[in-house]
């Protein structure tokens, strides 16, 4: 008797385990009531640009997801790049922009400038990136 119990409550224990398999299986993989941030680029090159120059590249995205979407902040890697982001909540199906400008003072070479971007989206951390390559000053007066 003791054998059938024993046999019958690990039966019991492997249709639990299939059954949360399934139910967790039938999930749609997107989540239902979050916002989706969408870039329609992820990273813009200036190509050649003259040390000193101040140059400017707008990011476009929109909320693909089903909430509001709210930036709580932008973050670069250095202060040579300053953002400029929406502080009001973008509903779904809305475009927003991302406003960055490079100062290339004091700069020489190529740049990969790292803009990131926290919100509240299904994934909560976002990047683009601007690039460029700075030519010395006596290169734009030859």
């Amino acid at each position: 008797m003791k054998k059938v119990f024993a046999l019958a409550l690990i039966l019991t224990v492997f249709q639990f385990a299939k059954a949360q398999k399934l139910e967790m299986e039938a999930e749609p993989k997107a989540e239902k009531g979050v916002p989706v941030l969408a870039f329609a680029e992820e990273a813009y090159d200036f190509g050649d640009i003259n040390q000193g120059d101040k140059v400017t590249h707008v990011f476009k995205f929109k909320n693909e997801g089903s909430v509001p979407l709210l930036i709580s902040n932008v973050q670069t890697t250095c202060g040579c790049t300053v953002p400029e982001w929406p502080k009001t909540p973008i509903p779904p199906g809305a475009e927003s922009e991302i406003k960055a400008t490079f100062n290339s003072s004091g700069k020489m070479g190529q740049q990969n400038k790292v803009i990131t971007i926290h919100s509240n989206a299904s994934e909560p951390v976002s990047r683009v990136m601007l690039k460029s390559n700075v030519l010395p000053k006596d290169a734009a007066q030859n």
